[in-house]
């Protein structure tokens, strides 16, 4: 364990460090960024050392650090894995450089986007939602899992629930702020005046999300029933159809198990338009009136029928006919343990 530590701290790092410092030409804001690259070298170094894993795999590798354990990885003959989760593009643009054996990802228009953006991933799998075996395998644990209103349990067969997801307010990342985090509530609540056999069940991703929690206490409704800290999988699994914002995870997972679902684009505002607007414009909504007109056709079964909801997942979901997701990363995961196996025999 101790050469690989001595081989990229003492050789590379410590030396690294001394000549950034001594740079004239590099800025000090230069020099700050070598240094925290260095530390990264020398902390990833350290537990490789001991672990030493055949492959590695990890989520939301949106971090330098990925890179590095990454290229460590290699020089020792092992693996590294990446799986991107959610279903926003926005998350791969981010990234100015991306260094990774294999990404996996949930849908095909990201590895489009993967496959021409980043030169330094050598495989682009992907792999569906993993949540869909577990959503499709527990649906009645999932829902006993959800304390629901006895008011809502009793006329069940009558009514029409409608799980509503939210994501983090992130200017930085694509415009979302508070103002249009407000406007998606306001438009669900606005669909609850229209229809009165709608209940809304919602499921924010910001439990403590002040701002979000001083709203709905302003503007209350007796069918709106918010859950914080619930599972969103146990909502997921009770509601009949789900609205979310612009590009919550909640979405594609809704369509993996063929639930209703209509994205509520918030950043239409900014004329910015939402991936599936002109390839599934069933699926998405700009404005409220919008949104009363999409549950008109589900109330009364005049949306899309069950068979194009499958076509739509078939295409955006490769594996969704052919095997379930976590058989295909079993597979992917298989596959680069064998190349590692094999490059370390052959040294």
């Amino acid at each position: 364990a101790g050469g690989f530590i001595y081989q990229y701290l003492f050789r590379f790092v410590l030396p690294f460090c001394v000549l950034s410092i001594f740079d004239n030409k590099a800025s000090l804001f230069d020099k700050l960024n070598i240094f925290l690259i260095a530390i990264s070298i020398a902390r990833e170094s350290i537990w490789l050392s001991y672990i030493r894993p055949e492959v590695y795999c990890t989520w939301r590798c949106y971090g330098a650090n990925y890179n590095v354990i990454s290229m460590l990885l290699d020089k020792m003959g092992s693996r590294s894995v990446c799986y991107f989760h959610g279903e926003s593009v926005s998350a791969i643009y981010t990234h100015q450089f991306m260094y990774s054996h294999l990404v996996m990802l949930p849908l095909n228009n990201q590895a489009m986007m993967m496959k021409s953006y980043f030169q330094g991933v050598e495989k682009v799998a992907v792999t569906g939602t993993w949540s869909k075996n577990y959503l499709l395998s527990n649906p009645h644990k999932n829902k006993r899992l959800l304390e629901v209103p006895t008011n809502v349990i009793q006329k069940r067969d009558k009514i029409h629930v409608v799980g509503v997801f939210d994501t983090n307010c992130t200017p930085e990342w694509g415009a979302i702020g508070y103002a249009e985090l407000f406007s998606f509530y306001l438009a669900a609540k606005e669909l609850l005046d229209s229809y009165s056999q709608l209940y809304v069940f919602f499921k924010p991703k910001g439990a403590t999300n002040t701002a979000m929690l001083e709203w709905f206490r302003d503007n209350p409704h007796e069918r709106l029933i918010m859950y914080p800290k619930t599972d969103p999988y146990a909502v997921l699994s009770y509601v009949d159809s789900t609205i979310v914002i612009d590009c919550s995870t909640t979405g594609i997972e809704s369509l993996s198990i063929l639930k209703p679902v209509t994205y509520y684009n918030v950043l239409s505002v900014h004329n910015i338009p939402h991936k599936y607007e002109d390839v599934y414009p069933l699926l998405v909504c700009k404005t409220p009136e919008e949104l009363k007109v999409k549950y008109q056709k589900i109330l009364s079964d005049k949306w899309i029928s069950k068979s194009m909801l499958e076509e739509i997942a078939a295409r955006e979901i490769s594996p969704y006919f052919k095997q379930d997701p976590l058989g295909k990363i079993h597979y992917l995961l298989e596959e680069q343990y064998d190349i590692a196996m094999r490059q370390k025999e052959s040294e």
